[in-house]
């Protein structure tokens, strides 16, 4: 179990049941029902306002919260929109077909003591291995220039990454489709994080897994990868035809207007280079080396590295 980050600085003694009313209603998907978006509400918030005001009325239904405070027994928080810890890349994301989710759960450090210039690193689950040297090289370099690393967990390339940072002493942020797998477990992979790196959160948009909607959960959750990153960058992947997540990515970075760079493939397997001319079309920087990926994907962030 991670630990319980208490941040007194950040919350009152009133944040945690304001918190779980909202994640409750934004579970309940009551906002998507009356047919609104978090858009308009996450400009509210940027100019000032508290989401208790702004959804006032939306709050006064819902009274059931106690899946929440158990969850936080767990070390799971809920971070509303207008939380200071709330990804301010997330605020700004979305251009009438990508929103912000109201609400993230997370477990770990808050995301604004491990979020430090973010940048995704996401790719195929069945790498080569020359796609695996690279992502190594792309996540130890992102972590020695004092970038988080922001990725999806999953086997292959985004947990190359993830153990690459940790072990070059890097900060970690996994994106999940939930975080408990049931009632009172906290999901594998976030277990698996913490296991490798110190410097570490995983947050979700949902609390509980739900295996009808699991695929659009994965793919959903790609939208938080890229929008909470600066930019993206893509050491391998593979095309396919349906299911594939980094179509995804790459579309949601592209229409939040994050750079995304891709490696230009060390192999010869067709459905590489298939994937590789596909994202170069739809408009990815293309990158030789993975130190020129870095560089690039700096550059085009107009971000300057710390480490």
């Amino acid at each position: 179990m991670p630990k319980i980050w208490e941040d007194h600085s950040n919350y009152d003694d009133a944040h945690p049941r304001e918190a779980a009313r909202l994640a409750a209603l934004w579970e309940r998907q009551i906002l998507t029902r009356r047919g609104a978006t978090t858009l308009g509400i996450a400009r509210s918030v940027r100019e000032g306002r508290k989401l208790v005001e702004i959804l006032a009325e939306e709050l006064n239904a819902v009274n059931e919260v106690r899946p929440y405070a158990k969850a936080e027994r767990l070390g799971i928080v809920p971070v509303p929109m207008d939380a200071p810890e709330y990804p301010p890349n997330l605020l700004s994301y979305g251009y009438g077909e990508v929103y912000p989710p109201l609400v993230l759960f997370r477990a770990g450090k808050p995301l604004d003591k491990v979020l430090r210039s973010p940048i995704a690193v996401v790719g195929t689950r069945d790498p080569t291995d020359q796609g695996r040297e690279a992502t190594r090289r792309i996540a130890a370099l992102l972590a020695g220039r004092g970038h988080t690393v922001v990725t999806g967990l999953a086997a292959g390339v985004d947990r190359e990454a993830a153990e690459a940072a940790a072990r070059a002493g890097g900060a970690v942020v996994g994106v999940l489709p939930h975080l408990l797998d049931g009632p009172s477990a906290l999901s594998r992979d976030a277990h698996l994080l913490f296991d490798l790196a110190e410097e570490a959160a995983v947050v979700a948009e949902h609390l509980l897994r739900d295996p009808a909607a699991t695929r659009q959960r994965l793919a959903a959750r790609n939208r938080i990868i890229a929008g909470m990153s600066h930019a993206v960058i893509i050491p391998e992947t593979r095309y396919r035809q349906t299911r594939w997540g980094t179509k995804y990515q790459v579309q949601f970075g592209i229409k939040a207007q994050r750079p995304v760079v891709i490696l230009r493939p060390q192999t010869d397997q067709r459905d590489v280079w298939d994937a590789y001319e596909f994202f170069e079309r739809e408009g990815a920087h293309v990158a030789d080396r993975p130190e020129e990926a870095v560089e690039l994907a700096e550059r085009l962030a107009r971000l300057q590295p710390s480490g």
